[in-house]
């Protein structure tokens, strides 16, 4: 169920819908289809966006009396639509029954997802793969969207075909703010019918039996809200994004928590986001925390 591609600089999108943005790539595709999914799933609308920005466009124009050929910023909207499309169509055909919003959007790709994200309960972006997005996506659409979004942001990778995969694993830096990280990443599991497993990473062996008991302590309130939901401990020594990195098998969704980029908090965790983003060959779902 796909609406009208809208032309706006400030589209109107459904509350707590599912954002994603697209920009014609195969990667950006995949972005769409995880984020369709997910919509089908929860029940959520899917709003599809693609951002031109219009400031390296010159602006000139050819006109005449019977015909007008169109400005490059024209062209840019004209291909924004037609990318918007292309997404929507393969969309629709696998999820019939999703409420879709197209939108081309004028101005710039960073504001325009982190503005959205605000009534958004989740964006959703494209990358290459593994290594790509720590230089060409994370370093600019990407990092910018992650750091500042308001809601949770998915960053979504091609996908390994054939391999076998491993539940959601949650990278968990043990502070008070993080409980509400481990809750999103079991309900997104109970959905799909995955377990868990949440890590907490310690500099040296000693600490192993401590912080396992601690965490064991913090998930016994969170497996009592989802029974059908395995919920695994684990404590690796090292560091998180080399631990998820040197995981056996590739997981089906990684999550991670998010310090506000001020916080002193973010300085004193050693769970970097960004890290665990560079490494990572799964999907990776950052969750804003409160401090």
């Amino acid at each position: 169920m796909t609406g009208t591609t809208s032309t706006t600089s400030s589209p109107e999108v459904p509350r707590a819908a599912v954002v994603v943005g697209v920009d014609g790539t195969d990667s950006s595709l995949h972005a769409a289809e995880w984020a369709a999914e997910h919509a089908d799933l929860e029940g959520l609308p899917l709003v599809v966006v693609h951002t031109v920005d219009d400031t390296a466009v010159e602006a000139t124009a050819w006109s005449g009396v019977v015909w007008v050929l169109p400005t490059p910023f024209e062209r840019l909207m004209a291909t924004g639509r037609l990318i918007v499309e292309e997404a929507t169509d393969r969309i629709s055909r696998r999820h019939p029954d999703l409420a879709v919003h197209p939108h081309v959007v004028h101005g710039d790709v960073r504001r325009t997802l982190v503005d959205l994200s605000r009534d958004a309960s989740m964006v959703v972006l494209g990358s290459r793969g593994r290594g790509t997005v720590g230089s060409a996506v994370l370093g600019s659409v990407g990092a910018h969207v992650t750091r500042h979004a308001s809601s949770p942001v998915v960053i979504t990778r091609p996908g390994h075909p054939g391999r076998v995969h491993d539940g959601v694993v949650v990278l968990c830096d043990g502070t008070p703010t993080s409980v509400p990280v481990v809750a999103r990443a079991i309900e997104i599991a109970a959905e799909r019918g995955l377990g868990v497993t949440v890590v907490r990473c310690v500099p040296h062996s000693a600490l192993h039996d401590e912080v396992l008991a601690a965490l064991e302590d913090d998930l016994a309130p969170l497996r009592g809200r989802a029974p059908g939901v395995p919920v695994h401990a684990a404590v690796r020594v090292g560091d998180p994004a080399d631990t998820l990195a040197a995981w056996p098998r590739p997981p089906d969704l990684v999550v991670v928590g998010r310090h506000p980029v001020d916080s002193l908090v973010r300085h004193l965790t050693h769970v970097n986001a960004t890290r665990v983003l560079e490494h990572a060959e799964s999907p990776v779902l950052v969750v804003p925390q409160a401090g």
